[in-house]
């Protein structure tokens, strides 16, 4: 059994509330777009990473950090709803080295992926959305070559999960130890694991679980834009939590 302890039925799970899952969720992408500086800290943190040249987004949400891979030489931006791949089209769709796809990590065609034989691929806060975690996680190493890299960002700490993790669809956060062990079962090789936004942490806990509030605000983006360089000040002080991990893996051959 994964490391991971807290595993509940997201609204997901039932097909007549899918989509209103993506509809809260949208509404909170939006908020999101507005908080650049920390959209590019959050890129910062892996962005040392990233092997540039073919690189594939999957998840791509409305595109708040697609915009850092148009230095690539092709980046394949991919999401499943519909609506958020429109958002991307008319964000990206004019750029030459662009194109977006749908995907759905649990039903796709692996042969058509591995053909675009990716440097990098990036995960940013996706397969917590899907019940079968590992199998999706097979289905991107199927795709990877000897020296593709896969980043994955999830939410992180079972202990955190709350009203609004709940809300938007999540099945599960995750501990250190669940990450790199669901990543090993489906092929891979972990060269980095750590802690990112440790002081929204707590921040979160108080909301989410304490008081059991039910949607990031326009506020709490607000407020994480102006105490950005306070959060920044975390790479000096590397506590063992935060709200998320980011994981840095190879193919295991």
């Amino acid at each position: 059994m994964a490391a991971y302890t807290q595993r509940v039925m997201p609204l997901t799970e039932t097909e007549d509330k899918s989509s209103d899952v993506f509809q809260f969720l949208g509404g909170q992408l939006e908020y999101l777009t507005a908080a650049v500086g920390f959209n590019r800290w959050m890129f910062s943190q892996y962005s040392g990473f990233i092997r540039w040249g073919n690189i594939w987004e999957i998840g791509s949400g409305n595109g708040n950090l697609s915009e850092f891979l148009l230095p690539a030489k092709f980046a394949l931006l991919s999401e499943y709803d519909d609506e958020y791949r429109a958002a991307l089209e008319r964000r990206y769709a004019h750029h030459n080295n662009v194109r977006v796809e749908p995907v759905d990590l649990q039903n796709f065609d692996v042969e058509h992926f591995r053909a675009c034989k990716f440097d990098t691929i990036i995960s940013t806060n996706v397969v917590e959305h899907i019940k079968d975690d590992l199998a999706a996680l097979k289905n991107i190493t199927a795709t990877m070559g000897p020296e593709t890299v896969l980043i994955t960002l999830v939410p992180a700490h079972p202990m955190l999960y709350g009203t609004v993790d709940e809300c938007v669809g999540h099945y599960r956060r995750y501990t250190r130890r669940g990450l790199r062990q669901t990543l090993e079962n489906a092929g891979q090789k972990v060269t980095s694991l750590r802690y990112f936004n440790r002081v929204s942490a707590i921040a979160w806990f108080l909301k989410f679980r304490v008081f059991k509030r039910k949607e990031i605000s326009e506020g709490d983006v607000g407020m994480v834009e102006r105490f950005l360089p306070l959060l920044k000040l975390e790479r000096f002080f590397p506590l063992p939590f935060g709200q998320s991990l980011i994981a840095v893996s190879n193919k295991r051959l």
